[in-house]
């Protein structure tokens, strides 16, 4: 399927991995306390999330275009892979700075 089932993968992966944190949330009782379901305030700044996340895909996408158009899937391939690792990295720090 080559770069279409990629993109499909991924696609599939981010709906399994928010349907499987919705029902975490939904049904774990740690977060009785603290959150009180599902509202208009979650989308309130998604604007400007959306803002800085743009910019960042679009550099990504921009990179590897330039290498796929160069002839040169490799160098592709590893600018995917510090992408990937880079935001990987970030989220786990996060996540260990507000746990």
């Amino acid at each position: 399927m080559g770069s279409k089932g990629a993109a499909l993968a991924n696609a599939i992966s981010y709906g399994v991995n928010l349907a499987i944190l919705a029902l975490y949330v939904r049904v774990s009782s740690t977060f009785k306390g603290t959150w009180s379901g599902f509202s208009g305030e979650a989308f309130k700044e998604l604007r400007q999330f959306a803002a800085l996340a743009m910019p960042s895909a679009m550099m990504i996408c921009t990179r590897v275009s330039n290498e796929m158009g160069a002839r040169q899937p490799q160098a592709a391939k590893l600018a995917t892979r510090v992408a990937y690792k880079s935001g990987r990295e970030g989220n786990i720090e996060l996540s260990c700075n507000f746990y």
